[in-house]
């Protein structure tokens, strides 16, 4: 009966978390810290699904060169001596044509065995985002079915399965790359289609960005 309990407890976990920032501390986690003191077996580690770029623009690896130092402080950002278990987010900024995307998927090609799953999505726009989350539910979800969303409710739900999955407790060394993400909502700036990109991450404060 304990046994099933706890497994109940790490199915649920997100429901009890109820206060969780960057800068408070995450009370999924201490519940979880609880659970060790048991000393019962852990739940199952969520499956890796490797570099998953769908439709990443193909960049010739030997095209790019140089930006070590640019590398080198991605790597410290997203791979943090301290602190290590909390969401580590990191922006690219720049012009058009600079090599931002090439960039990011550098780093891909460097630090993909640190990794249990990468995924690239399209952040152009509102729509363009949620139907990439919503296409990553073919990918996380366990479904033999990928035909394309059937309406808006099909994409929503989707959308809120993988935003679950990338929130499961011990599923924090994903790296999710929104790519293209140039018109972003910010206060004073009237912009018909700007949009804030946060409610697009994951509801449990883990995993990189």
């Amino acid at each position: 009966k304990i046994c099933q309990a706890v497994d109940k407890i790490h199915k649920d976990i997100n429901f009890l978390v109820l206060h969780q920032t960057a800068q408070h501390v995450d009370t999924g986690d201490r519940i979880l810290e609880e659970l060790l003191k048991l000393n019962l077996a852990p739940p199952v580690v969520p499956q890796s699904f490797g570099v998953c770029l769908g439709q990443a623009p193909e960049i010739d690896p030997d095209a790019f060169i140089g930006r070590k130092s640019e590398l080198q402080r991605l790597r410290e950002i997203l791979f943090p001596d301290t602190r290590p278990h909390r969401q580590c987010i990191v922006t690219i900024s720049g012009m058009g044509g600079v090599g931002k995307t090439q960039l990011s998927l550098a780093h891909v090609r460097e630090c993909a065995e640190e990794y249990s799953s990468v995924f690239w999505v399209n952040a152009k726009d509102e729509t363009s985002l949620r139907q990439s989350m919503a296409d990553l539910a073919a990918i996380v979800i366990h479904r033999s079915s990928t035909s394309a969303v059937q309406s808006t409710d099909d994409e929503k739900a989707k959308f809120e399965q993988v935003r679950r999955w990338l929130s499961e407790p011990g599923n924090d060394r994903w790296l999710l790359i929104f790519d293209n993400y140039d018109d972003p909502h910010l206060p004073g700036i009237r912009s018909s289609t700007g949009y804030d990109i946060r409610p697009f991450f994951p509801p449990r404060s883990q995993g990189h960005i």
